[in-house]
């Protein structure tokens, strides 16, 4: 990116990633964020910023115009985005807030006690010796089997907080 001349712009800051720097203090900088596939675009979307993907993020269907369909599309609309701060639609913030309640609480499995960090290898897990029977009792292993012998979907049953709706309207 550096050779290409951005660096240059007054407006154009390059981090290298050894520099610890929160994307929240990003985010709250920017008029514009500009994501591939990373997490902070969603933050950014919540925070009611502009946000253009380069790439297909999962969450991508919260608002259609996140993700242009070509090239040309993704320069057309980031060029216009840079004319004119776009202003983003009023409820797409709610849909992200929607979006990411989904991911973390009901598409999200847990396996962690069934799993411990292995030795020497930060970041790698391994099985962890545990109680066969409990694992008929893991509602998060349940689901995993219910997908993969069943077909059923890979998301936690309904709790009373989400008896509205089973999916996230995006």
């Amino acid at each position: 990116m550096k050779e290409s001349g951005l660096g240059r712009l007054p407006n154009v800051v390059f981090i290298p990633p050894q520099e610890a720097v929160s994307s929240y203090d990003l985010i709250r900088s920017a008029a514009l964020v500009l994501a591939y596939n990373s997490s902070v675009g969603l933050e950014a979307i919540i925070a009611g910023l502009p946000v253009l993907c380069a790439g297909r993020a999962r969450y991508h269907e919260v608002d259609p115009g996140l993700l242009p369909g070509s090239r040309e599309d993704y320069r057309r609309t980031l060029e216009a985005y840079l004319a004119a701060a776009p202003v983003p639609p009023p409820d797409r913030a709610e849909r992200a807030r929607r979006f990411l309640d989904f991911e973390l609480h009901r598409a999200s499995l847990d396996f962690s006690a069934f799993l411990s960090e292995r030795r020497g290898h930060p970041g790698m897990v391994e099985w962890r010796p545990f109680d066969p029977p409990s694992l008929g009792r893991s509602k998060d292993l349940q689901v995993a089997v219910g997908g993969i012998v069943d077909g059923s979907p890979f998301i936690l049953p309904a709790t009373p907080a989400y008896a509205v709706a089973e999916t996230p309207t995006v």
